[in-house]
């Protein structure tokens, strides 16, 4: 999977991020539940709501101005990670 800056990203039916105060946030799916830190729970609050991949990578650099170049590498990996255990779905 290529990541083009205009593919849209969505979280894939049945998953879903869980919140839960004083917890670290939980990324449900059918039949498994992972934790989420740091980076990875801030890209998937981000995913969704005809959101761009450009546009996810435009809000962490503005909430993360030190990570340069390397947000787009580390970024575009986890999502080619989610989406080949179809957590998320990319069109465009």
């Amino acid at each position: 999977m290529t990541l083009v800056p205009e593919a849209k990203l969505t979280l894939a039916v049945g998953c879903r991020l869980r919140e839960v105060e004083g917890q670290p946030p939980m990324l449900l799916m059918p039949e498994a539940v992972v934790r989420l830190h740091g980076a990875g729970a801030e890209i998937v609050r981000r995913i969704g709501n005809g959101r761009t991949f450009s546009e996810l990578l435009a809000e962490l650099h503005a909430a993360f101005p030190e990570a340069g170049e390397r947000l787009d590498r580390d970024t575009e990996e986890f999502l080619r990670r989610l989406h080949e255990k179809r957590i998320i779905e990319v069109t465009g």
